[in-house]
């Protein structure tokens, strides 16, 4: 079941890493990504001010249905359930005081009356002969009935041309609009940037209405779906080119279209309403038929979800009638995105229950409640047989139709997972998964103040804040993207972004087509986020490599053995998805050694840093998605594997009921603890709408956390104090069992950020637990007027500087003080922002820690020097060849004696001419 070891226990000469801290590595950048996870380096929150939507009778406020993004002028366009365009250029300042760059209202108010009684400006395109034999509106012509719709109607695409340098909408009614800037304006300003002098202008209308609108990648074609179930191939200058029957035409259904990444081949899905589309494969000459893709079952493609915020569109009852139309929006598409190399063409499946092995056109499916089949028409005399339950998952087909692999989606919400969109990264190497709940409101836990990990007790949507009174808990999520790559044939949850209910169900992403680590989402609610992505290697001090898969961490100590992935030599099981993970300091697993050796070097004479507090086995931390701590870890030292084995052993002899670990097919699964607020309290955010980014372990009781607040785009750092309770056989534990029961977490402290932090680098050998922080703004720390004005004595390098040195330390009335302080010293004060971070011992004996750091172009600095270019990866070591063990000696780990030995050399290093009553000296303050 998994990877043997060459050797069995750790300090065998067999298969062992003689010097492990070798094994320290700032990797990045390596084309094989197995063992490295995704962490953002910036990220970028916009607000669009978002108007009431006066075609509703109760004129609530309108949401985006679309968006796209220009990549020459770096603006976003959305559009709303109302027709509004809105653009918002990247250097607007974010949250939620965003400024638009375009307001524009697709609908011309004049033309609301007249528009029954004219239409002999709207071209309807019913063939090809009826496109071409139509000339274009007269551009002087002072007749505007052209230049607007005549009314609020549903959008189903949008796409900005760059031939066009202006977006192309694409509505349910049939019209094509056009906002471009003039050609022939020979004004002043940039005339690429779409203005209010633009004129929206419908170019075309198909009378049977449009599903879906898909641009090669040249943009020299584009393909409509339409209502009455054809294709229709038309040029740039939208003259038709070719038509071709699809299939599921008649009905309320909803399609999709996409292009591969030569533009040669178009996919395609198309269902009527309560039947399975089916996926097909066009050329792009004349559309002519080239495969489709074969049968799922009893998997199910999701046809999207018809009923998506309204009703459907065959829905005549009185009660819709009385209602306005323009106020429900249109359902969103099945998923399709092709892979831009070619190779794959990806689409999701639905979560469905058992049900009758009947033919597909007999039964109709609900989606959003697991897709309990409704048998339609005469009764079969027979019996019929039944069909598996099936999970939601992704599906990937050839060109040809063939089936080539496919992922199983883990379950986002209690009710399940629907996935609403799909997109591939432009290198093809990410595939972007946005999913949501399907009964549209995700049920809330909340662990109580006194429960142990993993007591989670149900509650309702509200929780009581500080006062005692009751609110409601907007950050519940309603939608996530998910970020999945693929390594050595299996496919990693890497990363998912979640968004709170509020936002709205039907959430889109798309890659940047130049920067394939750039992601933008968008929701209906108005937000709009920017990631930047980059691979990261979370190693501890002792060698040991920490892989995020979703709700899982995949730990493997290399310094004892090298296991290929995707194997692991410990998989650690979280009740949410890991959003970053640390490992417990090097230096407090196991006995007290450096005491022992500090002792020694000071000729006999007891040092003040008495290590008492030591951690038995190394311990993995992770920051849940919903800002919660959850804790992991090995029976001693880095003994993953040993202690999966043992625990499987004790439950099969004492039968006891922690559960601590369960077995699955494969292998044996740990289970991390919930690490409690003191407090009670959910989670250690300060407000509902906060979210968590980066976290590590600096000192045996405190770890850092650092937070972001989008809505005014404030980010903080925080202290949080670690305490451990013994949890013994009292509690129907067994001692192993109980290791990881107990812990608890305080905020201790909070230090306002004047940017977001988006990497931390722990110095572990400093005599105070310190760590660098590296903000992806520059500028000055706020909140404290001490730390202002000792910063305001340093010379304007230090404004200019983007990192932070945070130590913790207990003042003499036994408080707990976070002290953060722009890094102005050469050896650490890095000239550009790294995607990869090694804090270093002080350059000088008894000097501030350096800071070793790779950027995305592979430059290796050591502070503000250049130490080489064309990098791809980078260690450090510092300290003497050996691990600091008596020879013969196997009550340690290696690796942990080598940790121990390292971080005490840095120690003394930094800690220069200790004076006679052995003060650790603190870190510089300047």
């Amino acid at each position: 079941r998994r990877w043997n070891r060459t050797s069995g226990k750790s300090g065998r000469s067999g298969g062992v890493l003689r010097e492990p801290f070798f094994s320290r590595s700032g990797a990045f950048n390596s084309t094989e990504t197995t063992m490295r996870n995704l962490v953002a380096t910036s990220i970028r929150r916009w607000r669009v001010p978002l108007a009431p939507n006066l075609s509703t009778p109760k004129g609530d406020d309108e949401q985006i249905v679309v968006s796209c993004y220009d990549a020459e002028t770096r603006v976003t366009y959305v559009v709303t359930n109302a027709c509004n365009l809105y653009g918002i250029w990247d250097d607007a300042p974010g949250g939620d005081a965003t400024t638009l760059c375009l307001e524009m209202c697709l609908v011309e108010p004049s033309l609301a009356c007249a528009a029954d009684g004219d239409e002999k400006n709207m071209r309807d395109v019913t063939s090809p002969d009826d496109v071409t034999d139509v000339e274009a509106p007269d551009p002087d012509s002072n007749d505007t009935q052209h230049s607007a719709l005549t009314s609020v109607t549903k959008i189903v695409g949008m796409v900005f041309v760059d031939d066009l340098r202006g977006v192309c909408v694409a509505c349910a009614t049939g019209e094509l609009i056009v906002v471009a800037p003039d050609p022939d304006d020979d004004g002043d300003g940039d005339s690429s940037i779409l203005t209010k002098a633009c004129v929206p202008e419908c170019v075309g209308k198909v009378a049977q209405g449009l599903r879906a609108m898909s641009w090669n990648p040249d943009g020299e074609l584009l393909v409509l779906a339409t209502w009455a179930g054809t294709l229709i191939l038309m040029t740039k200058d939208f003259r038709v080119l070719a038509e071709a029957p699809v299939g599921g035409g008649g009905g309320n259904g909803v399609a999709s279209l996409s292009w591969r990444g030569d533009g040669q081949f178009l996919a395609s899905l198309v269902s009527a309403t309560g039947k399975e589309p089916s996926l097909r494969v066009w050329e792009r000459e004349d559309l002519a038929f080239h495969a489709t893709g074969e049968s799922l079952r009893p998997q199910r493609i999701s046809s999207g979800d018809l009923l998506f915020g309204g009703f459907e569109a065959g829905d005549e009852s009185d009660e819709t009638k009385s209602e306005d139309a323009t106020r429900r929006r249109l359902p969103y598409s099945p998923p399709l995105a092709w892979q831009p190399r070619g190779a794959l063409i990806a689409v999701a499946t639905v979560a469905q229950n058992e049900r009758d092995d009947v033919d597909s056109d007999d039964t109709s499916a609900s989606e959003s409640d697991g897709g309990a089949p409704e048998k339609k028409g005469k009764e079969n005399p027979t019996k019929p047989s039944k069909l598996t339950p099936t999970a939601a998952s992704i599906i990937f087909y050839e060109r040809n139709g063939l089936r080539r692999g496919e992922f199983t989606l883990p379950k986002f919400a209690v009710s399940g997972t629907t996935v609403t969109s799909i997109a591939w990264s432009s290198d093809s190497r990410r595939l972007a998964v946005c999913v949501c709940d399907p009964e549209g409101a995700r049920a809330s836990f909340f662990p109580s103040a006194g429960s142990g990990g993993g007591g989670e007790k149900k509650s309702d949507s509200r929780r009581r804040d500080g006062d005692g009174k009751h609110q409601h808990r907007d950050a519940a999520h309603g939608s996530a993207v998910q970020i999945w790559r693929r390594g050595n044939g299996r496919w990693y949850l890497s990363k998912q972004i979640c968004f709170a209910t509020c936002e709205g169900e039907k959430v889109s992403c798309t890659w940047d087509a130049v920067a394939a680590d750039t992601l933008r989402t968008c929701t209906p609610s108005g937000l709009i986020e920017t990631h930047v992505f980059c691979d990261e290697v979370c190693v501890s001090s002792t060698g040991t490599v920490a892989v995020i898969d979703g709700g899982a961490v995949l730990v493997t100590p290399l310094a004892k053995t090298v296991i290929p992935p995707p194997m692991a030599a410990a998989t650690v099981t979280f009740p949410n998805s890991v959003q970053d993970v640390c490992f417990s300091p090097g230096r407090c697993i196991g006995g007290c050694v450096e005491c022992d050796s500090f002792r020694d070097t000071n000729n006999g004479r007891l040092s003040t840093h008495t290590h008492a507090r030591t951690l038995a086995g190394e311990h993995v931390l992770a920051l849940l998605s919903d800002g919660r701590l959850a804790i992991c870890s090995a029976r001693l030292h880095t003994e993953w594997e040993e202690t999966a084995e043992t625990l499987m052993d004790e439950d099969d002899e004492c039968e006891f009921k922690s559960r601590d670990f369960f077995a699955t097919d494969d292998d044996v699964l740990l289970v991390g603890k919930i690490v409690n607020p003191v407090s009670g309290s959910h989670n250690l955010l300060e407000h509902p709408g906060d979210v968590a980014r980066r976290v590590a372990w600096i000192d045996f009781d405190t770890v850092l956390l650092t937070t972001e607040r989008p809505s005014d785009g404030s980010c903080s750092l925080v202290s949080i104090k670690l305490t451990k309770q013994t949890v013994g056989a009292s509690a129907g534990l067994s001692k192993l069992a109980a290791r990881d029961a107990g812990w608890h977490c305080e905020v201790v402290a909070v230090v306002d950020l004047p940017g977001c932090a988006n990497a931390i680098a722990v110095a572990e050998g400093e005599p105070v637990a310190c760590a660098f922080v590296q903000l992806q703004n520059r500028g000055q720390v706020s909140g404290d007027s001490s730390l202002n004005a000792r910063t305001e004595k340093n010379d304007a390098s230090a404004n200019s500087n983007n990192v932070l040195l945070a130590s913790a330390e207990v003042d003499t009335n036994g408080d707990f003080v976070l002290e953060v302080l722009p890094v102005t010293w050469p050896s650490g004060a890095l000239s550009t922002s790294c995607v990869a971070l090694k804090a270093l011992p002080p350059v000088q004996k008894g000097g501030p820690p350096a800071l070793c750091g790779l950027d995305g172009k592979g430059t290796l600095f050591c502070g503000e020097k250049i130490l080489a270019n064309e990098i791809r990866s980078f260690t450090t070591h510092f300290g003497a060849t050996g691990t600091g063990k008596q020879s013969g000696d196997l009550s340690m780990d290696d690796s942990v004696a080598a940790a121990a030995a390292n971080a005490l050399a840095w120690r003394l290093w930094s800690l220069g001419d200790t004076p006679t009553g052995n003060t650790p000296t603190p870190p510089p303050r300047a």
